[in-house]
Formats: structure tokens, sequence, C-alpha cells
């Protein structure tokens, strides 16, 4: 049986075939090889044996899973978390003992696969910086940056005047309820502005409770600063948040902490919407001049940009064309997949 040249492992059941990302990407690396690329899942913890398509291939990528024994001549690192490597995060309010714990348990689990990769593959120059400041072993790797910006949600016709179908205006902030999402301050920004706002406003958080001490400080800030009438914090189905961007008059995007951008991030781009984003992290990078940049720590700062946008039809519109134009030359899983197999090449030369 031939040797396969590229193999791609993710974290998941064995079972699953890996993940939606892994699935995405080896579909386009197969398209350009010519040839299947094989996919395996690990779990994140415990004994993991890759079948051998996958352990003797030339390459394996793990893309956001652990390294683990392998026969390829190349293992390749791409990490989908910065998380565990970001400080700050740890002393934010609301943020667990068993959250930090976990942190501390997956920063010494990412240092172990920097230490078995012979090469590395970052979303972003922040990503590669925190890695490189983190784990000495990952400086002297050969690297490559390869930035996202795939939708997560099928596309809309967004319209030139979008409302709800109640006749309100929204301003989404879709974002799972972690404490680094910056969804506390968000709240507090709106009640510094509040009596500013649009009276026929909703501001929709859609995101699941992924962290349930967190998820219950966010509704308590909403009761306390008497935003009930204002906020509506719940999770959204895909098909939901498709609705809901072409819906938005504003997206606001305040997380503190993301690997190379987010999701929710690129969708409202995609979309067309005018973004708010916070300024840390990778977002300046991976917003790319799109959306107006604030401190996501600064509430007044934050609140008054939603107001001002808010309140100017030209500054929509400008933000608006901008999306847009980042929507058309944003990275595809097709150019992702060229660039990871041009490094892939260089690493066999």
């Amino acid at each position: 049986m031939p040797r396969a040249r590229l193999a791609v492992v993710s974290p998941g059941r064995t079972s699953s075939g890996g993940s939606a990302f892994a699935q995405n990407l080896a579909g386009e690396l197969g398209a350009i090889l010519g040839e299947d690329v094989v996919l395996a899942g690990i779990p994140a913890t415990g004994s993991a044996t890759l079948p051998e398509p996958v352990a003797t291939a030339e390459t394996i990528v793990f893309l956001g899973a652990r390294v683990v024994d392998h026969q390829a001549r190349n293992a390749v690192f791409w990490p989908l978390n910065v998380a565990p490597l970001d400080h700050s995060i740890n002393y934010l309010p609301h943020t667990t003992v068993r959250n930090r714990a976990r942190h501390l348990l997956l920063r010494a689990r990412y240092g172990q696969s920097v230490r078995r990769a012979d090469a590395l593959v970052f979303g972003s120059h922040y990503a590669r910086a925190l890695y490189t400041t983190a784990f000495a072993a990952a400086a002297p790797l050969p690297y490559a940056v390869i930035p996202g910006g795939t939708p997560s949600v099928r596309r809309v016709e967004r319209p030139a005047n979008p409302r709800l179908p109640d006749g309100r205006r929204l301003v989404l902030c879709c974002s799972h309820l972690y404490p680094y999402k910056g969804i506390l301050q968000f709240v507090s920004a709106l009640g510094r502005v509040r009596d500013q706002l649009p009276a026929d406003l909703l501001v929709r958080i859609a995101g699941a409770d992924r962290d349930v001490r967190y998820a219950a400080a966010v509704r308590a800030k909403v009761a306390e600063l008497g935003l009930g009438q204002l906020v509506e914090v719940s999770g959204a189905t895909p098909e939901e948040l498709a609705e809901l961007y072409g819906q938005a008059e504003l997206c606001v995007f305040p997380s503190t902490c993301e690997n190379a951008g987010s999701f929710a991030l690129f969708d409202g781009f995609h979309a067309g919407v005018p973004t708010i984003c916070s300024d840390r992290s990778s977002m300046p990078e991976m917003a790319r001049g799109a959306a107006i940049l604030v401190n996501p720590h600064d509430e007044r700062a934050l609140g008054e940009a939603i107001r001002d946008v808010l309140g100017s039809p030209t500054e929509q519109e400008r933000l608006a064309a901008a999306a847009r134009e980042w929507s058309r030359t944003a990275p595809t899983w097709a150019t992702r997949a060229a660039a990871l197999v041009r490094f892939v090449d260089g690493l066999s030369r």
C-alpha cells in the first residue's frame, strides 16, 4: 500500500472522521493533491493510537489536536486555541477555579505538542507570538501563518435598511458566554449610553452558556442595570444566526482573546454588517481595517462607539462597504489548503 502524502488529525471521537474544520480543509487538500487525505480523530485525554494510514503518512497535520506518537517524516502542529497562554484571562471576574485548572492542563499539553512537532502553523501572527513566548521550543521551528476567514453560517442578503420582523433595530453580539468574550463589559457599556440609544432597539447576545458562572453574571448585570427590555441573552441555531446577521444594523464583537479572529466576527463581515470589535489579541490583524476597533475594557468608549454608529447612516454605510470588501478578499478553504500544501512541500525538500 503506497504511503499517504498527507494526513490530518483533529480532536474528537476516533470514529467521527475529525472536526468540521478538518473535514473542510481535507476536502480541499485532496482536490489539490489529487488523492484522498486521510483523517483521524483522537480524544483530548488518555492514550491515542493513530491508524496505520495516518501514522505512516509522509506528513501529519495535528489540527487542534495533541501531537502523539507517529512514524511520519514530519509532524505539523496547528494549534487552534490561545486562551491557555494568555495569563490575563485567568484573572478576569467570574473565572472559575475549574476553568483555570483546565487552562493549566491545556498549556502543559500544548507545550508537549510543540516539543514533539517538526513544524508549526498558526492562524495569526498574534498566536505565533504567544506560542514562541510561552515555549522556547517553538521559536526555531519552521512555521507558516495561515489566517482564517471562512463563514460558519450561510451567507445572507442584507437589505439596505435591516430590521427585525417586528420593526425594531437590531444590535447583534454573537458569542458564547465565556469570561474572556467581553460580554460583561459590553453590557456595562450599554448601560452607560442607554438613554442615548434608539428607543426601538433590541440588543441580542446570541450564544450558549458555556461557563455557567459567567453566564449568570451576565444576566445579573443586565438586571442590575435595568436593561431587561433592551437586552436579550439566548442561544441561537446556525439557521437563526443567519437570519440575525441579515437583520442586524450593527455587530459588536468585544472578545479579549482569540486565536485568529472568530467565526462570529467573520460571519458579520460576510453579511456586510457594520462592525465594532475589540482591539485586543488577533482582532486588529484579522479585521484588516473593516471594523471600528475599541478597547473592550473601556466601557465608556465602547458605549459611545455603539451610540455613534447607530446615529450615523454615513458611518454605517462606510463600515458596511468595508465589510463587503473584506468578504470579497477573505481566505477560503481552498486558499488555506493551498498555503498549507506549499508549506508542507517546503518541509520535504
